[in-house]
């Protein structure tokens, strides 16, 4: 009888368990959308409630997931230190050294972390790491995605740097491994490749080939409907202000504008606003204070709720650990 209801309660141990996983789960799924979403506070709220239950529960993979969520949240705010933190406690979880692709996941950040930090040599071990073991990912597929992400964060870094030849050497490294990647799936990663060819050749003074890889862009955009087109007309800009056409520069950067617009992306239309006042500051008065009026606007909108989110972010989390402590008391 004894064995009988010790192996009752054991089902029911069993059954409550994969439910809570499958919560864990659901949480971190929200946490992803919301992110997405840029709802960067209900991202972190999710993930942070995914990683209570997972270390209440001893799941490994959820310990992982949310802290890695969070740090993501945390690197978007620009709280690199704490995002740090998260990324070593996800790091620290038994399994983590099992699965490859949290280790791809884990370097990758620390690269970007270690990008915007300006600790460019931190951040190339940091992308070679994460390069080293996307060669390692057994899923054909995935590895060949997460070796193209590898050469380009590497060729973004090198950029960053103004080490053209380098940005270029890891760029055609990832157009040859894009050429393994079905087109119309990967079409946005294709436009993504190819504006930053055309922007490398820009600087390389290679304005031929840089016009045919913008052209290569607009024609995939064209064709599969893609709605980001801001940055080929971004790139656009710059080579037509680059050979003196200060008017079609206008006409490019206009309509990556109003993309921004559209797609409600207030950092890139400040940024654009921004160009467009310095580009008819000499012959547009009234154009040149409308953009200009426009960047300082967005700018203070931006500066300010980015303050306002990094605030409520930290609170939240501070409050968080303050609840665990005095529930670990009680």
């Amino acid at each position: 009888m004894k064995f009988i209801l010790f192996l009752i309660l054991n089902l029911q141990l069993i059954n409550i368990n994969a439910q809570t996983i499958e919560e864990v789960d659901k949480k971190i799924a929200d946490s992803y959308q919301a992110f997405v979403n840029v709802q960067l506070l209900e991202s972190l709220i999710k993930s942070k409630e995914a990683l209570t239950i997972s270390k209440k529960i001893n799941y490994s993979e959820g310990i992982i997931k949310s802290n890695i969520y969070i740090a993501k949240v945390l690197i978007e705010i620009a709280q690199y230190s704490e995002a740090l933190e998260f990324i070593k406690d996800a790091e620290q979880t038994s399994s983590f050294k099992k699965s490859k692709p949290f280790i791809v996941e884990s370097h990758r950040l620390k690269g970007m972390i270690y990008t915007y930090m300006n600790l460019y040599d931190n951040a190339e071990i940091e992308f070679r790491d994460e390069l080293y073991f996307s060669k390692t990912l057994k899923n054909p597929l995935q590895r060949n995605l997460s070796l193209l992400w590898s050469y380009q964060n590497l060729s973004f870094l090198y950029e960053e740097q103004k080490k053209i030849d380098s940005t270029f050497i890891n760029l055609s490294k990832a157009q040859n491994i894009l050429k393994e990647l079905d087109l119309e799936k990967n079409s946005i990663t294709y436009v993504s490749l190819y504006n930053q060819l055309g922007r490398i050749f820009l600087l390389k003074n290679k304005l031929d080939s840089s016009v045919i890889y913008l052209n290569k862009s607009e024609e995939l955009i064209k064709k599969y409907k893609i709605p980001y087109t801001y940055s080929t007309d971004q790139i656009y800009g710059e080579y037509f202000i680059k050979i003196g056409d200060s008017i079609k520069a206008i006409f490019h950067y206009d309509k990556a504008l109003k993309n921004t617009i559209d797609l409600n992306i207030p950092k890139e239309s400040q940024e654009l606003h921004y160009t467009l006042a310095s580009l008819y500051k000499k012959n547009n008065i009234e154009k040149y204070t409308q953009h200009y009026n426009q960047f300082t606007e967005l700018k203070n909108t931006y500066d300010n709720n980015n303050a306002v989110l990094s605030s409520k972010v930290l609170e939240y989390l501070i409050d968080s650990e303050k609840d665990k402590i005095k529930h670990q008391k009680d």
